[in-house]
């Protein structure tokens, strides 16, 4: 894999040659430092993007990854909403973001984030999971329930869907199965 990060590296870095202010450019770099772990150097990049466009969710996206990586959780956490805010369809910043609230134990947020991007993709079966997941973390069981049916209703054989609903069926009993 090493091969290919340096062919990823010399072409963002013959588009930045190109033009020094591709956004695109600086992001990928970025992408291809934090995948090298140069959090120092990816951070460069992606900061470099947002002085071009600071609405630019992927360099948002990325600088959230640094300081995740970095253990600045709440810090991360601002750089994944921001991008989310600025384009909800951005399935790396939902991700994190679901990891940070994991973690933080905020659940609120995300939440919210999940279901609107549900709202643009309403079949996206990994992010119906992790609303369930979600849901059972806030206690909202009946809500959580309705997902993972949902989930099943999609694919009737989703072994996580099929084995976190047996799970929580046998713990619950009195709630419809």
């Amino acid at each position: 894999h090493l091969g290919n990060l340096e062919e990823a590296r010399n072409f963002y870095q013959k588009a930045m040659d190109n033009n020094p202010d591709s956004e695109r450019g600086l992001v990928g770099l970025g992408l291809i430092e934090l995948n090298a772990a140069n959090y120092l150097e990816a951070a460069k990049y992606f900061k470099d993007a947002l002085n071009i466009n600071p609405a630019n969710d992927r360099a948002l996206c990325g600088s959230g990854l640094v300081y995740a990586q970095s253990g600045k959780i709440e810090e991360a956490k601002k750089y994944f909403l921001e991008s989310l805010e600025r384009n909800i369809d951005n399935p790396p910043a939902l991700t994190h973001l679901l990891q940070i609230s994991y973690q933080d134990e905020n659940y609120e947020d995300v939440e919210d984030y999940m279901k609107r991007f549900l709202e643009i993709h309403p079949a996206n079966l990994n992010v119906l999971f992790g609303l369930a997941g979600v849901q059972l973390k806030l206690n909202r069981l009946d809500e959580a329930l309705d997902t993972l049916e949902l989930i099943l209703i999609f694919d009737p054989d989703h072994k996580d869907a099929l084995a976190l609903k047996a799970s929580f069926t046998a713990h619950h009993a009195d709630i419809r199965s």
